[in-house]
């Protein structure tokens, strides 16, 4: 699942006899060049946060229902931009004391993972996202500041051994900025993706992972799974992804949220009976859940 669909895709090319079976779900794919994957990365980051302006708005889960949660977020961003947010429960050691607007941008994209009240991810679901983002408009921002555990810079330095990085100089990330500022302008590429290609600009160590694309051949059908509105891995990705699979049956649930197995309901269900049975499902199929 998400990163792991990078992972399990790289094995199936390296070692194509060992599968029984194997599921993709929140796709990662790792062959595009830079200017592609932010794309893909922030327009779908963008897409569900449109959305869940609108579910914040009328749902009774909600913290933020009755308001205007487009008109709450930007001027939140505003606010952090001009002077940081206090985070009241945090002292820097497991997480910032205060956030700035391109920490709240950063972090909200891992709060929209879960649609909804519900999260199978404790603290990664709509509703807490509606709760935090109250709490921040009322002066604290506990909940939306920075995690400085060990396992974040993990994941950053894995990533940084995986992408290579065309852009060279300030005016190159400025670019890239102004183009991502047009295309999501309540998210302005504040992504994962972003954080490799510009993050890990000057690493000590060399790439040891370069993207390519993949010839997959596999005697097993693999099944790819993805969602038409994943804030974290566009279903972009996962069409691209299809291309690599010789032997490839793609599943795709109408509906928000990053990944689909952890959710249950009919994609859920279909996976399920492919693990076990191992008998992939048809092409087209659309599930709702």
């Amino acid at each position: 699942m998400s990163y792991g669909s990078q992972l399990g895709a790289q094995y199936a090319a390296l070692f194509p006899n060992n599968i029984r079976t194997l599921v993709l779900d929140g796709i990662l794919q790792h062959s595009l060049p830079e200017t592609a994957n932010l794309l893909v990365d922030s327009t779908s980051y963008e897409q569900v946060m449109t959305h869940f302006f609108d579910w914040a708005g009328k749902n009774e889960s909600s913290a933020l229902k009755g308001q205007d949660v487009k008109a709450v977020w930007t001027e939140l961003l505003e606010k952090a931009k001009d002077a940081p947010i206090p985070a009241l429960s945090c002292n820097n050691t497991t997480c910032r004391s205060n956030v700035n607007a391109e920490e709240l941008l950063f972090q909200v994209q891992n709060l929209l993972v879960f649609y909804g009240a519900y999260a199978a991810i404790p603290g990664r679901s709509w509703k807490f996202l509606s709760e935090a983002l109250l709490n921040a408009t009322r002066g604290d921002a506990t909940s939306l500041s920075n995690d400085l555990v060990e396992g974040d810079n993990t994941f950053l330095s894995i990533g940084c051994l995986d992408w290579t990085h065309s852009t060279k100089s300030i005016s190159d990330v400025l670019a890239a900025q102004a183009m991502l500022y047009a295309s999501a302008p309540f998210t302005r590429g504040a992504t994962s993706t972003w954080k490799f290609q510009h993050a890990c600009l000057g690493w000590p160590v060399e790439v040891k992972n370069p993207p390519k694309k993949l010839d997959i051949k596999t005697e097993t059908t693999v099944l790819v799974v993805t969602s038409t509105s994943d804030p974290g891995t566009g279903m972009p990705w996962a069409l691209g992804m299809m291309d690599e699979i010789e032997n490839a049956v793609l599943l795709v649930r109408h509906g928000d949220g990053h990944m689909s197995f952890l959710l249950g309901g009919e994609s859920f269900s279909i996976i399920s009976e492919y693990l076990v049975t191992g008998k992939a499902p048809k092409a087209g199929i659309i599930t709702q859940s």
